[in-house]
């Protein structure tokens, strides 16, 4: 008696099965290799899981916005230690009366007026402050005025003097 694997596979459904199956038809001897034809075999049909194991995503992280860029405009009065521009790098440079923190913050040494320049050489932009020459200009050219200034020497009454 010819004994084929794959009839045996399909029979049996426990190795305890398989080894009564085999006691009672003359052991292993008895099995045999099936011969490799393809037109005889049956199409083999494969029952896996109904519901799909979730695979882990590589996707799912954010981290938090640096706020970088320039925090100060051209022009605008700003004290000591104000932030001019927060950056990674030296996108722009620093000029005069302007210091550089270790994370390339740059930050005012004086007050001043916020200017920006193009350097000539490699056209990269340079942030400077610039003294305000009077106090006039300081209050007309200041976001942080105040409703009182002095005009021409007079109290702080805010009224002019002839």
């Amino acid at each position: 008696m010819r004994l084929y694997w794959s009839k045996l596979v399909q029979h049996l459904r426990s190795p305890g099965e398989l080894c009564s199956f085999l006691s009672k038809n003359g052991g292993l001897p008895a099995l045999v290799r099936e011969p490799p034809s393809l037109a005889d075999s049956e199409p083999c049909t494969w029952r896996g899981a109904k519901k799909k194991a979730g695979g882990s995503s590589r996707n799912g992280r954010d981290s938090i916005a640096k706020r970088l860029g320039v925090k100060t405009g051209e022009g605008v009065h700003v004290r000591i230690g104000q932030v001019l521009v927060r950056q990674r790098g030296t996108r722009w440079l620093p000029g005069e009366r302007v210091g550089v923190g270790r994370d390339d913050t740059i930050y005012a040494l004086a007050t001043g007026q916020v200017r920006f320049s193009r350097r000539s050489r490699d056209g990269r932009t340079v942030v400077n402050v610039v003294p305000v020459a009077d106090e006039r200009d300081l209050a007309a050219n200041s976001r942080f005025a105040t409703s009182q200034t002095t005009v021409l020497g007079s109290p702080s009454t805010g009224t002019a003097t002839q």
